[in-house]
């Protein structure tokens, strides 16, 4: 931080998919390296932890509950709504949670809040695509937006791309079905028109190939789309990794390619 104190990061362990223990493992290496964090869950799973890690007893986890917006609401002593707490009272300086989206979201809304001026809070993936990275926003948190809403987007994925990615003047692109300005449905349509009177550096509408293609370091679209083009891209990254795997396997020579291969993976 900038008076040279450490950062501290409330952790929410309740829905992590290895449980408690693991994610306080992660803790132990982040204190090793000099960030303090408070780890919310059932202290009796998380064990011993290290140096520089705090435990929060909260074994109350809302991570499956259908409706998580009445989850937060009605269960203060959730852990993830007690780690949202830690940075709305200063705390804690940022959140980490492995469990439900849906949960950590609402409880961010109704205790961290939206910075002033933000109609609504996106969810953005950076995708570790090698030599053209990209950050996909909204990937989830709103089904439908408003071309305000996009506009808003775009500039927070291009200041999360610049001060965290370290991306100088990140490229922005707008996902369409087409690189022209007339494609796209209304939403789109308006959103590039809004976009091109922006200060953005914004390239214009990117097609889903351009996922991968390094057109754009930014691509903004509404929640639902967001969320179906993430949800295909990691069905085929798997599918392919699943294929190659089989493939590599198949023989001993295959086998002996596969181990020649694998260092350079």
């Amino acid at each position: 931080m900038a008076d040279g104190s450490a950062v501290t990061i409330a952790v929410d362990t309740n829905g992590a998919d290895l449980g408690p223990a693991e994610v306080a493992a992660g803790a132990a290496t982040a204190a090793a390296q000099g960030v303090r964090v408070l780890l919310f869950g059932p202290a009796e799973a998380i064990g011993d932890v290290a140096d520089g890690v705090e435990v929060v007893d909260a074994p109350v986890s809302i991570a499956k509950a259908p409706d998580p917006v009445i989850a937060v609401r009605s269960t203060p002593d959730a852990s993830i709504v007690q780690a949202a707490s830690a940075v709305a009272d200063g705390r804690a300086q940022a959140l980490v949670a492995g469990g439900s989206t849906g949960a950590a979201l609402a409880a961010g809304l109704f205790n961290i809040k939206r910075a002033s001026g933000i109609f609504r809070p996106a969810l953005a993936i950076p995708i570790p695509v090698p030599g053209k990275p990209v950050t996909l926003l909204d990937v989830g948190a709103n089904a439908e937006s408003r071309p305000e809403h996009l506009v808003q987007f775009a500039f927070m994925g291009a200041a999360l791309a610049q001060v965290v990615l370290g991306i100088d003047q990140p490229r922005v692109g707008l996902l369409s079905n087409g690189e022209e300005a007339m494609k796209g449905t209304p939403l789109v349509l308006e959103t590039h028109e809004k976009l091109t009177g922006s200060p953005l550096r914004f390239v214009g509408n990117v097609e889903g190939l351009d996922l991968t293609s390094g057109a754009a370091d930014v691509i903004v679209t509404d929640g639902f789309t967001g969320n179906v083009a993430l949800k295909v891209a990691e069905g085929v990254s798997q599918t392919m990794l699943e294929a190659v795997r089989d493939a590599a396997m198949s023989s001993a020579r295959a086998k002996l390619g596969g181990a020649l291969l694998k260092p350079s993976l």
